[in-house]
This record gives C-alpha cells, sequence and structure tokens, in this order.
C-alpha cells in the first residue's frame, strides 16, 4: 500500500501526527530531591539546577548538546538518552507544560516537580519512527474503513453448513496433524541417535 502511494507520508501528513499526538522528542537532566528532603537540601539541589541552567543557557548547536550530555553523565538522577513521548505517555505534573512551552533545540528549566527539578532540552521529533507510527496509524485507519464498509454475504453453501459437524470435522483433522508431527519427530530421533 506504501509503493502505490495509498499510504504516502508527507511532511505535512507527520506534522499532523505530531500535532494531533503530542509527540515531543528531548534529554533532561534530574535533580532530585527527596519526599522526606529538608528545605536547606531543596534548595541546594534547586541551586545546582539553577547553575546548570544558567551555563547551559549561554551555549548553542552542538556545544549545547555535548555539555548538556556531560551534565546528564556525571549526574546521577539524569537520564543519558533522549526521551521520546506522546500524548499517552504519563509524566510529572510540570514536565510536559514546561517542555510545551519551548522551542526545537531551546533549554527550559521546570518549576519543583514530584521528583525534583529539571533541566529540558527539546529536540526535533525522529521523523523516521514517526513516519512508521504515522504510516502504522494510517493504515489502521483504513483498515477500520474497510471494516465498516465491508457487507457479509453467505451462501446457499454457508447457509447449509453443520456447526458440530464442521467442528467435529476440524478437530479430527487437527489431531492426524498432531500426530504426524510426533511421528516425524520421533523419526527424526530415531535417526539421530548413533547407538
Amino acid at each position: 500500500l506504501a509503493e502505490t502511494g495509498e499510504l504516502e507520508v508527507t511532511d505535512e501528513t507527520i506534522q499532523d501526527y505530531i500535532a494531533d499526538n503530542g509527540c515531543c522528542n528531548c534529554r533532561y537532566i534530574l535533580f532530585q530531591v527527596a519526599e522526606d528532603a529538608t528545605e536547606e537540601e531543596d534548595a541546594e539541589q534547586k541551586a545546582k539546577c539553577q547553575a546548570a541552567y544558567d551555563e547551559l543557557k549561554e551555549l548553542e548547536g552542538e556545544a549545547l548538546l555535548a555539555r548538556f550530555q556531560e551534565y546528564q553523565a556525571d549526574n546521577p538522577d539524569g537520564n543519558t538518552e533522549e526521551f521520546s513521548f506522546d500524548n499517552s505517555t504519563t509524566l510529572t505534573e510540570g514536565f510536559r507544560e514546561k517542555l510545551a512551552e519551548l522551542e526545537e533545540n531551546e533549554l527550559g528549566m521546570t518549576d519543583k516537580t514530584d521528583y525534583g527539578y529539571f533541566v529540558l532540552l527539546r529536540l526535533g521529533v525522529d521523523t523516521e519512527s514517526i513516519r512508521s507510527a504515522c504510516q502504522d496509524q494510517a493504515y489502521n485507519n483504513m483498515a477500520a474503513s474497510w471494516a465498516d464498509s465491508a457487507e457479509l454475504v453467505t451462501t446457499e453453501a454457508y447457509d447449509n453448513l453443520e456447526p458440530q459437524a464442521l467442528c467435529e470435522h476440524l478437530l479430527a483433522l487437527q489431531e492426524l496433524m498432531n500426530q504426524a508431527a510426533e511421528d516425524s519427530m520421533a523419526d527424526a530421533d530415531s535417526s539421530a541417535d548413533p547407538a
């Protein structure tokens, strides 16, 4: 269907899919604050987050990404991978909202969340994975449309079927196939036996 053009995914189709599904891609650095943290511990993590944000916002492009990745690698609470998500992904309150405010390749810092403070770097969405997901959705929509428009028509042969007899016949065939498979395996085992 893709080769014939019926499931062609255009740049416009992908952009619509991204918008409709809330697709996003980012990196983050978490400055974790434990539930039982003291005000001083909370303030210390917030200050670390602010310092990282202040340093990173002075950088751009490859330099920003490289330094961001260094922070991730040095921070045991952080994430060293890109993180993609959509509307179905559960995120802590404040994370998605802050990221939604950012443009691609823009940096942001959250207020305190249930996990602590985040420095976020919004990235471009991976078009290959999005293209595949978009195509899957288009196919599912097409298949649903086919099912909705299909008209079930029975023939005289169908009307004359006896379900009980058909079921018994199918079970008997299945039993014959199972027995044939067992016999074939037994023959293979005996021919492989060096004794």
